[in-house]
């Protein structure tokens, strides 16, 4: 209806609230743009799910891994961009313009709900250089050699130790491999990772620096879904952010590696037999099958592990209640079993860890739309 089709007597009332209107949009204006300005020059968003007004600094340094909405996900942590944040090397103006299995490094703030708002990200393309190298090429030769006999050994002098047989195929097989292709972040080919099961009833799994891992069937059977996609999470994390490259101050994967490269020599020098290889290959293959890495590295890999899992929708709590079972048949050790215990870092710790990082990344993410805390949330 026209204006000047209404009746007379309410012509005053629509000229007072049209000339309302055009004041409070024009007192809007200058608010919206003082506070755009104010967020410019460097003060920091706040966000309606902050519970507390101040936070708490914290630097991160991995790869990019998911986008979620308005914020991306970074060394298993929740990051959010704002027009504050300070840009050095690729420029990224918002979540969806970040490049998947970049090097991220973050400075910013925790808020109380876990999200980590970014005052300043360096980044950088992952060139994975060290996998295109000898570590990765050595890693393969010990894959072949395990993969080429059939079974996982070690030699120990003149006496072969047989870890387990490689099984083709059965439903455990079908069981992980399903498991890992949820767990496999999306910058990934889907054949950078393979999976083998390895019939042993020792509670353990491997990642090699090639993306094989290996896992035991007396994992396999004792799991449920859940608390074997937190163990293989932190596997695969163990490749994804190179920890075999990053962990080599103590110079064990490079010497461990440089071994099996001498079992190629072996094999092509004049009276080099398979046996000569194998032996050589088994050497570097023990000390593979039961290390672990530093606690930095194993508490990263619980982390980032930790996100695989949730964003495949599995549930975290398995995590704190996987190592409790490892606590239960192995005791508190966490130096001398040749179980993913042998990390470095004891079970009471890691449960601890796991357990803050829940309560720091994933109380909020798991609440429902009414804010209620879900029935696994202690």
């Amino acid at each position: 209806m026209r204006i000047s089709a209404l009746p007379g007597r309410l012509l005053p009332a629509v000229f007072m609230v049209l000339t309302t209107c055009a004041i409070s949009l024009a007192v809007a204006a200058p608010v919206q743009q003082q506070e755009e300005q104010e967020q410019q020059e460097g003060e920091r968003p706040v966000f309606e799910s902050e519970a507390l007004p101040a936070g708490l600094p914290i630097e991160i340094e991995a790869y990019a891994e998911f986008r979620k909405g308005g914020i991306f996900i970074s060394d298993g942590q929740r990051v959010r961009i704002w027009v504050g944040t300070e840009m050095v090397g690729d420029e990224v103006a918002n979540p969806a313009d970040v490049e998947l299995g970049y090097r991220f490094k973050v400075e910013g703030v925790r808020v109380s709900d876990g999200l980590i708002i970014a005052d300043k990200i360096e980044s950088e393309p992952n060139t994975r250089e060290f996998l295109s190298g000898s570590v990765e090429s050595r890693a393969n030769q010990l894959e072949n050699a395990w993969a080429q006999v059939g079974y996982v050994f070690q030699d120990e002098g003149d006496h072969r130790a047989i870890i387990g047989d490689i099984i083709d195929f059965d439903d455990r097989v079908v069981r992980v491999e399903g498991l890992m292709k949820k767990l496999r972040p999306p910058y990934l080919a889907p054949g950078e990772i393979r999976v083998y099961v390895v019939e042993a009833e020792l509670w353990n799994a491997v990642a090699l620096p090639n993306g094989s891992i290996w896992v035991n069937t007396g994992l396999i059977d004792a799991l449920n879904d859940d608390e074997l996609a937190i163990v293989l999470g932190h596997e695969l994390a163990h490749y994804t952010h190179e920890h075999a490259r990053r962990d080599t101050g103590a110079s064990w994967w490079q010497q461990t590696l440089a071994t099996v490269g001498a079992s190629v020599l072996l094999g092509l020098m004049p009276g080099g037999t398979a046996r000569d290889v194998g032996q050589v290959a088994a050497a570097a293959g023990t000390r593979m099958w039961t290390i672990g890495y530093g606690a930095d590295l194993e508490a990263q890999a619980d982390r980032v592990g930790t996100r695989y899992a949730f964003e495949a929708g599995y549930d975290v709590y398995a995590g704190p209640e996987i190592w409790a079972r490892f606590r239960e048949r192995y005791g508190h050790m966490a130096y001398d079993t040749e179980t993913l215990l042998e990390a470095h870092v004891k079970p009471d710790d890691r449960i601890e860890n796991i357990e803050r990082e829940i309560e720091i990344n994933y109380r909020h993410e798991l609440a429902d739309a009414n804010g209620a805390p879900t029935a696994r949330q202690k």
